[in-house]
């Protein structure tokens, strides 16, 4: 690999080399990485089509996307090949362009999706850092109906996360989320439970939300406007955001809401489609008057919960039962 001239062939190689439950390794350069670029016109850069594991050494094992790629190519498509992936790890490398990380910019659309409509089980996404598109899409995406069992931990995510139409019990953890545009955090678990959100700090515009899914878990983060609020809903934490699906049973607790931007939007929607949300013992912080949190569902259980300043209005109540 030569800094500064085009290595998508050659990482493709790599990883067409790499056999099934092998790792392929993105070494450290000395240099600000290893530039990619659009392969062919097949509408992304790299391809990996069975289970192998990915490491890098850190920050400087860099995939740089390159400014050809626009805002629509992807800079790493995944797909399962008929293998089941469990046990699979992609570590310690860096998709996007900033070598400081700041602001942390990325070319083309997606970067990294994993597609399958099978889904993918018990994989583990860690210490990566992806940058946020100059206008394309959520730079990690995640789908299938089989999705479950599989840990998105200690990354720095710059541009969002999409966990789109997933099943049971992923882990989204101790990851830093930060982003100015309209792609945020968005969780679509329709019929399924048990997703873990935890441990985060989220500096997005565009916020988190959940469209469907049973007994989310939404514990300990951090929880900051990157700027004038981009959220479909005016909402940071939007739970029930979807037009037919349900969120039920959703727990809210021991989070920070703090260092807002407007002082319009909502610190948590409660929405119609949401029932029996436990909202408790959080903090919100520096409210600016606005109201904190508002209820459209059914069966709420609130408080106690914690503000600054103290007369800031908690809740406004438009739903039942609570």
């Amino acid at each position: 690999l030569i800094y500064g001239t085009d290595n998508t062939a050659a990482i493709q190689n790599a990883i067409n080399a790499t056999p099934a439950f092998g790792t392929l390794y993105i070494n450290t350069t000395p240099n600000n990485g290893y530039l990619i670029k659009e392969n062919g016109a097949t509408g992304r850069a790299l391809y990996v089509n069975r289970p192998i594991n990915i490491e890098g050494g850190g920050n400087l094992s860099r995939l740089i996307t390159d400014g050809s790629m626009g805002t629509t190519i992807a800079a790493i498509v995944v797909e399962q090949g008929g293998y089941a992936w469990n046990g699979v790890i992609w570590q310690g490398f860096t998709v996007g362009v900033d070598i400081n990380l700041v602001p942390f910019t990325r070319y083309g659309g997606i970067g990294i999706t994993f597609n399958a409509p099978g889904g993918f089980q018990g994989i583990t996404i860690r210490n990566i850092n992806i940058g946020e598109s100059v206008g394309g899409y959520y730079s990690l995406v995640i789908n299938g109906v089989g999705t479950q069992g599989n840990v998105i931990e200690g990354n720095l995510i710059a541009g969002g996360l999409f966990l789109d139409a997933v099943a049971d019990s992923n882990e989204i953890i101790n990851n830093r989320f930060r982003g100015v545009g309209s792609f945020g955090v968005k969780i679509n678990t329709p019929g399924a439970g048990k997703t873990l959100f935890a441990h985060n700090s989220v500096t997005l515009a565009a916020g988190v939300i959940f469209l469907s899914g049973v007994q989310p878990l939404i514990d300990d983060n951090f929880f900051e406007e990157a700027g004038p609020p981009t959220t479909l809903r005016n909402a940071f934490l939007d739970i029930g955001g979807g037009s037919a699906d349900t969120v039920q049973i959703a727990t809210i607790t021991n989070n920070l809401f703090g260092n807002w931007n407007s002082t319009t939007s909502l610190c948590i929607l409660n929405g119609s489609n949401a029932s029996d949300t436990l909202i408790r013992d959080n903090y919100f912080a520096n409210t600016n008057g606005r109201v904190v949190v508002s209820n459209a569902g059914v069966r709420l259980q609130y408080g106690p919960n914690w503000y600054y300043p103290a007369d800031a209005l908690r809740l406004t109540e438009g739903g039942t039962g609570t």
